[in-house]
């Protein structure tokens, strides 16, 4: 089977953010951080830096809520739960009796049955939620597992920036003032700012693809094409906005797109971009993207990317279509519209 896959990669500067935090120590609210490895440029060696991240889990959770708004304004099959923010994915059979009553293909096929095969607990399952479908689940009583057909990496600063010094954390005073000093209380909330890089693929073909059926087993083209076009639309209306994170009533992120690359591929399988850590990341993804191409074969490769801080020149580009846009924004544009005009001349819908 032929997979037709979007992936991107964006180098975003966000000052003074407060998106992900992962813990309080005392009246500290802190930023999640995670350890990086980079070049030093000193020694010709390696160090290691505890930076500000913001997790993929973060950034999944609120595609999820997007794509639920997406997938309802189309007439796509949502539940209740996806519906007000909680996705804990029909994880086994007590959550679905207590939380999932208004899913009834999953109430007929799962609810006080032993020994349901999963390829008919996948089937109920996609049919009562979009959000199952593209951001997967695993049902432990029978043992089923859909992975995700989208991946998010973590937001983590780009390399370049940080043998730069250019990654920072500090703890703001925060005071709730009352009229007697022994009621007012002060925390400090940790916030960030970096130039930071993240990547994300999507697998269109996937959409509507079951996984514990028979093989290439699928529900019919055209809703396989209506279920990754509310994907597709809620990873682009996502990035648009950049639209995720906690905190935001009084910490909205100042932000800006420095760069962006999208890839449409079409092959035996996915294809990603080069992580966006240099400004080399896009000769470095459309040279990948042509390799494969020449010797594995069997491939198409369209490129959609919009440059705002003079990324590294292509050079020769040879068995790649790339295309430069105005904006951000339409480069995302572009590279959806192109994805889905792919999936539909594979599906033959």
């Amino acid at each position: 089977m032929v997979r037709v896959g979007l992936s991107i990669g964006l180098r975003v500067l966000i000052n003074v953010e407060a998106l992900n935090m992962a813990e309080t120590v005392g009246n500290v609210n802190r930023h999640r951080r995670a350890p990086v490895v980079f070049a030093d440029s000193k020694g010709g060696g390696y160090t290691i830096a505890f930076v500000p991240v913001i997790s993929g889990m973060s950034l999944a959770h609120h595609y999820m809520r997007v794509l639920t708004k997406i997938a309802s304004s189309m007439g796509l099959p949502v539940t209740k739960m996806d519906v007000l923010g909680y996705y804990p994915k029909f994880s086994d059979g007590n959550i679905i009796k207590n939380y999932y009553q208004d899913a009834k293909n999953v109430q007929k096929v799962i609810t006080g049955k032993k020994g349901v095969h999963p390829c008919d607990v996948e089937k109920a399952i996609l049919a009562d939620s979009v959000v199952a479908d593209v951001t997967g689940f695993l049902y432990t009583d029978a043992t089923t597992k859909r992975t995700s057909r989208i991946r998010f990496s973590y937001l983590v600063p780009a390399v370049d920036a940080l043998e730069a010094g250019a990654a920072s954390t500090q703890p703001q005073l925060h005071v709730r003032y009352m009229p007697k000093p022994q009621d007012q209380a002060m925390l400090d909330v940790e916030q960030a700012s970096a130039l930071y890089t993240m990547m994300t693929t999507l697998d269109l073909t996937g959409v509507g693809e079951y996984s514990n059926c028979d093989p290439g087993s699928a529900l019919p083209a055209g809703e396989r094409v209506r279920r990754a076009e509310a994907a597709v639309k809620a990873l682009v209306n996502m990035l648009v906005n950049m639209d995720f994170g906690a905190k935001r009533s009084r910490y909205e992120p100042h932000w800006s797109v420095k760069s962006l690359v999208a890839t449409v591929s079409v092959g035996p399988t996915l294809f990603t971009v080069t992580p966006p850590h240099s400004k080399a990341y896009l000769r470095e993804t459309v040279e990948r993207a042509s390799v494969k191409s020449r010797l594995i074969g069997g491939y198409r490769f369209k490129v959609y990317y919009y440059d705002g801080e003079g990324l590294e020149e292509l050079g020769t580009v040879k068995d790649v279509t790339v295309r430069k846009a105005g904006s951000f924004g339409e480069a995302l544009e572009l590279a959806a519209s192109e994805a889905i005009a792919e999936l539909r001349k594979e599906l033959g819908a």
